[in-house]
């Protein structure tokens, strides 16, 4: 195995947490082992996408009830 192909998945996994941290708020993330961190991040994400679905329906909301 190359250095190259031992690096590809290390720096797949330094991106996708990079994305995590900077784009879904997950920077103050201070827990441990996979189960804890894989709990914080799918509530994080799931607050974060209920948050964008209430400010998307808020507008057409006010609008039809105003009709």
């Amino acid at each position: 195995m190359t250095p190259a192909t031992r690096q590809r998945p290390r720096v797949w996994t330094k991106r996708v947490f990079g994305v995590l941290k900077h784009e879904w708020g997950v920077l103050p993330l201070r827990v441990r082992r996979l189960p804890r961190v894989r709990l914080h991040v799918d509530l994080t994400i799931l607050a974060r996408l209920g948050s964008a679905l209430t400010k998307a329906r808020a507008v057409p909301l006010a609008a039809l009830l105003a009709a």
